[in-house]
């Protein structure tokens, strides 16, 4: 019997709080902080969309009508025209740096001469492919690379970010249970000093103790009086904590405070700096960063543009006729190919330059703070681990002192009902026993807080919360 009472007191739980991952999830799930930060996950994606949108069918219209009365070169040439262009382009381009056009002109010519006004419509189609920057789609690939890796960037920032903001609601939380704690440790004070009084009053009434205990009785009565108030006025600005960061009123129901009879502690979370979300961001922007500056070594590359263009045409007094006769599938043949290539070199390329220069500089610095934040990463997990050991062998310690407090306690009493002992040694007894369970619900919280700091180095936070 003795043995399972040693094994339950010394019990180590690997559950993790209830009470913490109801309120856990409703925080990821209505805290205006982490919905904030989700929604910069949702615009970062968007910037993908975006750049895959250049690339969209378009439809384009231009329309213009000229009334020419200008001088001509020749008397032969015709003064006083009228005419009315309409011209409608569908148009696509691709990734690979190709455009495709399918072009569709509609003309209204009318002359003096001419009693009857003539239709011309146009159409053709227009291919044309970037030989230079973008060839084979080299400068869209890199910038939509780039633009997915920005976004795993800002997904593993907004995830720290998160983890960080998960991190100061656990810990809120871990201080409520805390300050729950030692308000059931002065609430229980309170009722043992209330029980003395109560006690020593009927002994002074029959002549077996002094007034004076009794006035020292009553004026240790006040002080835990008081002490349960501090300790309450504590408990409430902790609730109001959880309660803003939940953006309701938390009772006091539900926050499980620390259980001051058992040894109940969590599991030690495991991980290794793979996980650390801080490093993975600055491991996603540097290689957001090596894209991006392919993409600015393209951009030295001169705009080279080959066009191959195929165009029909039919003129006639009427509309419909010139439009059936002027399609690609019409009858006539008269057609136009056109081969076509323009160049453009930039001299300098000083814009460039600089774009590649800053690039640089903040590459290497992200590469410089990564290997930083990975020596960090050691030294905080060792530090961390040692002081996990200490403060688990001090709660071994302070859980035995805590329960030689109780006895001393109860043999203290004994010995003044008994006239062995005076008043002054019962409460000096009596907190013994209240600072120590103090320092061991104290113990409790602090390792509680570093396993919160090593799942958070760690990057799992939320799943060891939740788990």
């Amino acid at each position: 019997m003795k043995l399972l009472l040693i094994l339950f007191l010394f019990s180590i739980s690997s559950v993790a709080d209830a009470a913490l991952k109801n309120l856990v999830e409703e925080y990821l799930k209505s805290n205006s902080t982490v919905l904030k930060s989700k929604a910069q996950i949702s615009t970062s994606f968007l910037n993908i969309s975006s750049v895959e949108a250049q690339k969209i069918w378009s439809l384009s219209y231009a329309g213009k009508k000229e009334d020419d009365n200008l001088e001509q070169v020749s008397s032969f040439a015709t003064r006083n025209t009228e005419t009315t262009t309409h011209l409608l382009s569908l148009g696509k381009g691709f990734n690979w740096g190709g455009e495709f056009a399918l072009n569709n002109t509609l003309i209204k010519y009318k002359a003096p001469t001419s009693a009857q006004a003539s239709n011309g419509f146009v159409q053709g189609i227009k291919y044309t492919q970037d030989l230079g920057a973008n060839f084979l789609g080299r400068s869209f690939y890199s910038e939509l690379k780039a633009a997915e890796q920005t976004h795993d960037s800002t997904e593993a920032q907004v995830k720290h970010s998160l983890q960080s903001s998960l991190y100061g609601f656990a810990t809120t939380y871990s201080q409520a249970k805390l300050n729950l704690s030692l308000l059931k440790l002065q609430e229980a004070a309170l009722e043992r000093a209330k029980r003395r009084k109560e006690l020593i009053r009927k002994r002074v009434r029959d002549g077996l103790k002094e007034k004076v205990d009794l006035i020292q009785a009553s004026i240790e009565l006040l002080a835990a009086e008081e002490q349960v108030k501090t300790a309450q006025m504590r408990r409430k600005t902790s609730l109001e904590a959880l309660s803003n960061a939940l953006h309701r009123d938390v009772t006091r129901k539900e926050v499980e405070p620390f259980d001051a009879r058992i040894l109940d502690m969590r599991t030690i979370p495991v991980g290794n700096s793979s996980g650390n979300l801080e490093i993975s961001t600055l491991e996603k922007k540097a290689q957001a960063l090596k894209t991006s500056k392919d993409k600015v070594d393209y951009s030295f590359w001169p705009t080279v543009n080959a066009g191959l263009e195929y165009n029909v045409n039919d003129y006639d007094n009427q509309k419909s006729t010139a439009i059936d006769e002027g399609m690609l599938t019409g009858s006539r043949n008269a057609t136009e190919t056109i081969l076509s290539l323009n160049a453009v070199w930039t001299f300098g390329n000083e814009s460039q330059k600089i774009a590649r220069a800053k690039n640089n500089i903040e590459l290497k610095t992200t590469e410089m703070e990564k290997e930083k934040l990975k020596i960090n990463f050691s030294k905080s997990e060792e530090s961390l681990l040692a002081q996990l050991d200490l403060l688990e062998k001090n709660l071994k310690s302070v859980k035995e002192r805590k329960d030689l407090a109780s006895r001393a306690l109860k043999e203290m009493t004994k010995l003044y009902n008994r006239g062995r002992a005076d008043l002054d040694q019962v409460i000096r007894a009596e907190e013994s026993l209240i600072n120590t369970e103090r320092n061991f619900i104290q113990y409790l919280a602090e390792r509680e807080g570093m396993i919160f700091r090593l799942a958070s180095l760690y990057g799992n936070l939320e799943e060891y919360l939740l788990k």
